[in-house]
């Protein structure tokens, strides 16, 4: 399946995203993979995991290594993935048939591949906003949240937190 990008998120990052998202909707390693297991692992290091296959004694020398602009994730930290993807061109192309859990396990919480690709995106969005969206305090003293509507009242001459 290829699906056309836009501008707002370069291939790489929304590929680096859906495997961090279908990394932790597989829940935990299974089988052997216990060996393999790093719970404490990031974003960052999922995806270093993916692009060294790093589930694997040999490595990038194992036969499906990653050429270009492509990441295949069999097992990431243990965990049952076989998410497969090709990007680049304005496209990402999503390798294989519709995902089922005996095989890839990030499939109870994402159904399809274009269920995790749009989470990969809004979650990109979200994070965007979140680093866009400055602090702002008002005459009054009030610290305004833009991005979340929310309003904290804070008395800053006392220094006390007046939430409510």
């Amino acid at each position: 399946m290829k699906i056309e990008i836009t501008d707002d998120f370069p291939a790489e990052e929304i590929v680096k995203e859906m495997f961090w998202l279908a990394w932790q909707a597989c829940g935990g390693p299974l089988g052997m993979g216990v060996l393999q297991n790093n719970p404490g692992a990031d974003r960052d290091a999922v995806w270093d995991n993916v692009q060294r296959r790093g589930d694997y004694p040999s490595g990038p020398k194992t036969l499906m290594t990653n050429f270009g602009d492509e990441a295949h994730g069999d097992y990431v930290f243990g965990r049952m993935m076989k998410l497969y993807v090709a990007y680049g061109g304005g496209q990402i192309d999503l390798r294989g048939g519709e995902p089922t859990i005996d095989y890839q396990a990030w499939c109870g919480k994402y159904p399809s591949y274009k269920a995790l690709f749009d989470a990969s995106v809004e979650s990109l969005k979200e994070k965007s906003m979140d680093e866009k969206c400055p602090i702002i305090i008002n005459e009054d003293g009030q610290i305004i949240d833009g991005h979340h509507g929310v309003q904290a009242l804070i008395n800053l001459s006392k220094g006390e937190n007046n939430e409510g």
